[in-house]
């Protein structure tokens, strides 16, 4: 209620990417990376923790801002 939709709908879709970026089976690439052993799972993870909050922190601080403007 009072949450203008197509807004909604962009933050659901733009913070899909996150997912790439906090489980090492998330994505193709990261699969390889992690079997590979080429990344550790403990940094693995901690690396994913970091990257997700500057991820959310940039779709927060300057995606929902540039969408206002176009909705």
């Amino acid at each position: 209620p009072g949450v203008p939709l197509e807004q909604l709908s962009m933050l659901l879709v733009l913070s899909i990417g996150i997912m790439g970026v906090l489980t090492p089976y998330a994505t193709g690439p990261g699969v390889i990376i992690y079997g590979c052993g080429y990344v550790k799972s403990k940094d693995y993870w901690r690396l994913g923790g970091i990257w997700g909050v500057v991820y959310i922190a940039a779709l927060l601080l300057i995606g929902w801002p540039i969408m206002s403007l176009w909705y």
